[in-house]
């Protein structure tokens, strides 16, 4: 276990980005909405009572381009386990050795005005943006607008 969590390339697992702690992690989640990391984890509670280590731990903020460190949070009195956004990526939820689940609403600066609140990178296909920009001159276009056999018949009882 050490103080680093990587970011890898799926097709080839090679590095693309390294995130370093200030101490062991044990997770980490990607916001689905910004460029942030978040990472959870501490020392292990043995290594807390022998030698004097710091009691709380927290969930660190990173930025997922340029790796820096954004902020951190006091989330639990044991080992971080599990950290996780949630889909909106307006939440997280973590899970601590202490035995508590804490679900946390971020500010509304954190996914809007924040340091890499916006991607970089869009996740939109050039065949998508294709297509946002052909149905954006005003046409009207609704998926699903075919009208099934089934609807057909109810209209005609």
């Amino acid at each position: 276990m050490d103080n680093y969590a990587c970011l890898l390339d799926a097709r080839d697992l090679k590095t693309v980005q390294k995130y370093h702690s200030t101490y062991p992690v044990f997770d980490a989640s990607i916001s689905p909405i910004s460029d942030h990391v978040l990472l959870g984890g501490g020392t292990s509670a043995e290594l807390v009572t022998t030698s004097g280590g710091d009691s709380t731990f927290s969930g660190q903020f990173f930025h997922k381009v340029h790796e820096n460190l954004m902020g951190q949070v006091k989330l639990h009195f044991g080992t971080i386990i599990i950290v996780r956004y949630h889909p909106s990526g307006k939440m997280f939820a973590s899970a601590g050795v202490d035995g508590h689940v804490k679900m946390c609403t971020l500010p509304e600066f954190a996914y809007t005005n924040a340091p890499g609140a916006k991607p970089l990178w869009s996740r939109q296909t050039e065949e998508e943006e294709g297509d946002a920009e052909e149905y954006e001159e005003g046409e009207d276009y609704y998926e699903g607008d075919e009208e099934t056999e089934e609807a057909a018949e109810l209209d005609d009882i």
